[in-house]
């Protein structure tokens, strides 16, 4: 916005998905739609049928849920007692968000006291859910000062339930590292569908700091590995200083717009002439991403 004071706009946050507008709520301002189970009735049910306390928002990256959840966005909500998915689809330059389900939720619980606030993956490749497990999570500030009196805020306090979800079939093996791995069999890991498994090798490579990985990086664009497997060995380049210019040349001009785009993000202060040109030539790249970052 700097670069161009002229250009009108109106928000610099968008927000994913789009809020269904509540007539509760002052100004009529609303949040995405959800669909608990749960009889809880709290402060918040001006919002009944939204997220109130959305959090804990994860990518699912890869592992043992069935395919269609690949590249989808969880995302909790507490006071529903209930766990929420997106299927993202490009919009331009960004995203739109999606329910995956129709009229239904990932995981939604009868228990009141189910509260989900934080999601992750593990070796296994299940989704693995931290549950508050809280009676109530009013904040008091939000209850009359008499119906504070009256309310338990300390039932659950000393709880906490951790949830785990795989496929019922089809589940893959989980992974099985090695205590001892060489820099190679770190980078191979790299290419596992099992999102642990990658992050996993992701940290080992950044804290064995080897020297470069220019000639890992051009293996990858030379043998055509996918534009995630790319992208995590551009990054480590970056961290240990190797990523020159002829593998930031071949980064722009790779096949996958996820990969220019990266690659755009990732240039220095100042480039030779002919990044340059090859940045100039993306200022009208096919893809709208791409054409944003220049």
């Amino acid at each position: 916005l700097r670069h161009n004071p002229n250009f009108a706009f109106s928000d610099t946050v968008q927000n994913c998905p789009e809020p269904a507008q509540n007539y509760l709520l002052r100004g009529g301002a609303g949040a995405a739609r959800i669909f608990p189970i749960s009889q809880n009735i709290t402060t918040a049910d001006s919002h009944a049928g939204t997220f109130s306390a959305a959090c804990g928002v994860y990518v699912w990256q890869g592992g043992n849920l069935t395919p269609e959840f690949f590249g989808s966005v969880f995302s909790c909500d507490p006071t529903g007692n209930l766990i929420h998915v997106d299927r993202l689809e490009s919009r331009g330059a960004s995203f739109a968000a999606v329910p995956l389900l129709n009229g239904t939720e990932f995981l939604a619980s009868r228990d009141d006291w189910f509260r989900p606030v934080f999601l992750t993956s593990g070796p296994d490749g299940a989704l693995y859910v931290c549950d508050m497990t809280r009676k109530v999570i009013e904040h008091p500030d939000y209850l009359p000062e008499e119906v504070r009196k009256h309310t338990d805020f300390e039932s659950g306090r000393g709880l906490g339930r951790i949830w785990r979800v795989v496929r019922k079939k089809g589940a893959s093996a989980p992974a099985v590292i090695p205590a001892q791995q060489t820099t190679e069999q770190w980078i191979a890991r790299l290419g596992s569908m099992n999102a642990w498994e990658r992050q996993t090798a992701f940290r080992k490579l950044v804290e064995q700091q080897p020297v470069s990985f220019a000639e890992p990086l051009t293996s990858a664009f030379e043998r055509g590995l996918r534009p995630d497997t790319v992208v995590s060995l551009m990054r480590l380049a970056k961290y240990t200083d190797s990523l020159q210019e002829p593998l930031l040349l071949r980064a722009l001009r790779h096949r996958d717009p996820e990969v220019r785009e990266v690659a755009l993000a990732m240039l220095p202060a100042t480039v030779g002439a002919e990044l340059k040109i090859a940045v100039h030539s993306l200022a009208k790249d096919i893809d709208p991403k791409v054409r944003f970052h220049c």
